[in-house]
C-alpha cells in the first residue's frame, strides 16, 4: 500500500517482541536485506556452497510454494556436497561480512555447518530469511505464510507507534487502512495449493513461533476495535473472516453482541443462526446457545446446550461443556426468580462457565 494510505507509514524492520530466537531471526533478515539481491545469490554460493540464482529460486518457488520449503531444498542440496570443502570465508579487508559470518558458531568449520544431520537453529533460520528476502523482492505478490506473518508484525508495530503518538494517524483512519490490509492477506490465504484458511494461518503462526501470540491477539482484538470506532459494518465482516481464518468461534459470539448493542436484534438473531453453518458441529451449537443467552433468549440457548449435552456423538469435552454451561443457565434462572420474588439465594462457590470473548481461540489438535 502506497501514498497517504496510513497503514502505509514505514515500519520497523524488527516488530518488538520478548522472544530472544525470534528477535536473532529478525536481526539475521535485516542482514539480508542490507544486501543487494545479486549480493544475496553471491554470498550464498560463496559462504554455504548453494550455487543458484534468481530463475532457479522462482522455479523452485513454484514447485515448492513457501519459503521455508526452498530453504529445506537448499539444506538437502548442501548436506549431499558437504564432503567438499568451501573457499575461505575470511573477510578480507574493508569487505562487509555477511550474515552467514553470524550465524556461524566460533570455532565451528563450514564441514559441520552445513551438515544436514547436524546444523543447528542458527543456520536453518539463516537460510530461511535469506529465502523469505529473495520471496519478497521476486515475488512480491505471491502471498505465503512467511510473508503473511511478517507484514502482520509490520502492521502491529505501526500501531504501537500510533498509539505511542510518534505517528499522528486518527484511530479510524488505520483501522480503515489496516482492515485493506488485512482483507487482502485473507483474500489471499488460500495459498497456490488451495490451502484453507485456518489451515494457512496455523502455518503463519509456525513461522511466527514464540512471537505468534502477540499477532493472533491483536488480530482477536480488531473487530472489536472497528466497532469501538463506529465501524459497525466492518466489524461484524471483520468478525467473520477472522473467525474462519483464526479457527476462533467466539468472534462469532462477539459479533452477535454487536448486534444487539445496536439494537438490531434481526440481525443478531441472523449472526448468531450463522454460527452452526461456519463451524457445524457441537463447539458451534454451544457458540450459538451462548450467543442467544447474550441476547436475554434462555429459553432458546437451554435448548441448544441440551442438544449437546444429550448426543452422544458429540465429543467428550463438549459435552462437559455442554454441562457446564446448563448449570450456569440454571443458577442465573435462580437468581432472576429470587429478584422477582425477593428471596435470597444461597451463593455458589462455582464459577461461571465460558461465556464466549475474544480471547479464545480454539485448537483442532485438541
Amino acid at each position: 500500500m502506497h501514498g497517504n494510505d496510513p497503514a502505509s507509514e514505514p515500519s520497523s524492520p524488527h516488530p518488538e517482541t520478548t522472544d530472544p530466537s525470534w528477535d536473532r531471526r529478525s536481526e539475521l533478515r535485516a542482514r539480508w536485506e542490507a544486501l543487494g539481491t545479486a549480493e544475496i545469490f553471491e554470498t550464498l554460493r560463496h559462504d554455504v556452497g548453494i550455487d543458484t540464482d534468481a530463475e532457479e529460486f522462482l522455479a523452485f518457488a513454484q514447485a515448492w510454494a513457501e519459503p521455508h520449503a526452498v530453504a529445506h531444498q537448499w539444506l538437502e542440496a548442501v548436506s549431499v556436497d558437504a564432503e567438499s570443502s568451501p573457499p575461505d570465508d575470511a573477510a578480507r579487508p574493508g569487505e562487509r561480512r555477511s550474515p552467514c559470518h553470524e550465524a556461524r558458531p566460533a570455532g565451528e568449520s563450514s564441514d559441520e555447518l552445513v551438515e544436514l544431520e547436524a546444523v543447528d537453529d542458527d543456520v536453518h533460520d539463516l537460510l530461511w530469511e535469506a529465502a523469505v528476502v529473495l520471496w519478497d523482492r521476486l515475488l512480491p505478490d505471491a502471498i505465503c505464510p512467511e510473508t503473511t506473518g511478517l507484514r502482520m508484525l509490520a502492521l502491529i508495530a505501526r500501531d504501537r507507534r500510533r498509539a505511542e503518538r510518534r505517528v499522528r494517524t486518527p484511530e479510524s483512519a488505520f483501522l480503515r487502512a489496516a482492515l485493506a490490509e488485512i482483507d487482502a492477506l485473507l483474500d489471499a490465504s488460500a495459498g497456490p495449493r488451495g490451502v484453507p484458511g485456518s489451515e494457512f494461518f496455523d502455518l503463519v503462526e509456525e513461522y511466527l513461533d514464540d512471537a505468534a501470540p502477540p499477532v493472533l491477539e491483536w488480530l482477536l482484538d480488531f473487530p472489536a476495535r472497528l466497532f469501538a470506532s463506529g465501524l459497525v459494518e466492518e466489524a461484524s465482516a471483520a468478525s467473520r473472516d477472522l473467525a474462519m481464518c483464526l479457527d476462533a468461534p467466539d468472534l462469532l459470539v462477539d459479533r452477535v453482541r454487536m448486534m444487539g448493542r445496536i439494537g438490531r436484534s434481526d440481525l443478531a438473531e441472523k449472526a448468531a443462526e450463522d454460527i452452526p453453518c461456519i463451524f457445524p458441529d457441537g463447539f458451534g451449537l454451544l457458540r450459538m446457545g451462548i450467543a442467544y443467552q447474550s441476547l436475554g433468549d434462555l429459553d432458546e440457548a437451554e435448548r441448544l446446550f441440551r442438544r449437546v449435552f444429550d448426543d452422544d456423538r458429540c465429543p467428550a469435552r463438549e459435552r462437559r461443556e455442554a454441562r457446564e454451561l446448563l448449570a450456569h443457565l440454571d443458577r442465573r434462572r435462580k437468581k432472576q426468580r429470587a429478584a422477582k420474588t425477593g428471596t435470597p439465594i444461597r451463593r455458589s462457590r462455582r464459577g461461571g462457565p465460558p461465556e464466549g470473548g475474544r480471547g479464545r481461540r480454539r485448537r483442532r489438535s485438541s
